[in-house]
């Protein structure tokens, strides 16, 4: 297991993303190598606590290359909302709701799937809890992904995440939310 950070570099260009989104305003975060979640607060944006209701995150993301991406049941986290702003204990993310991970695809070494999960890559016992779409996706396409968490009262076990993949934009701006895909 590599676990030497990957760089993260601000470069010059941007994602095409539904007609319906503004345009790109400037640049893009390029994220390369085979990573870990151990990059302390530099690659972290910082919101107000939020212990209530759902918030929402969305992003354009592209694969450009699966030369040594994870397979099998966990995947590779990719982004989800923090508990703590930040630098991590020891730089290590330890919790992270409506988590975005990506695996190599088991049927087709030269496609990825998309998960999710609540707030782990760790489940009971040996059974992890992500959720893994089942539609290969292709590599260099462009996806415009949104991720939700939903806190629910009385514990924190019961709370729910979901993740569109590329939702329809007729729904954009309006109160239709359509069904998520994980």
């Amino acid at each position: 297991n590599n676990t030497t950070p990957p760089p993260i570099n601000l470069v010059a260009g941007s994602l095409d993303g539904p007609a319906q989104l503004p345009a790109p305003l400037d640049n893009m975060i390029q994220w390369g190598a085979v990573g870990s979640a151990t990059n302390g607060a530099v690659d972290r944006i910082e919101i107000p606590q939020q212990t209530s209701g759902t918030v929402y995150w969305s992003m354009l993301f592209r694969v450009d290359d699966l030369t040594n991406a994870v397979t099998g049941t966990t995947g590779a986290f990719v982004a989800g909302f923090n508990n703590k702003p930040g630098t991590q204990t020891s730089g290590v993310i330890t919790v992270a709701g409506a988590r975005l991970v990506i695996r190599k695809d088991s049927t087709s070494s030269t496609q990825f799937d998309f998960g999710t999960s609540v707030n782990s890559n760790n489940g009971s016992g040996a059974t992890p809890i992500q959720v893994f779409e089942s539609t290969p996706r292709d590599v260099g396409t462009t996806y415009f992904l949104v991720g939700s968490y939903t806190f629910n009262t009385g514990s924190s076990t019961n709370d729910v995440t979901n993740l569109w993949i590329n939702p329809d934009p007729s729904t954009f701006a309006t109160d239709t939310i359509p069904s998520p895909d994980l």
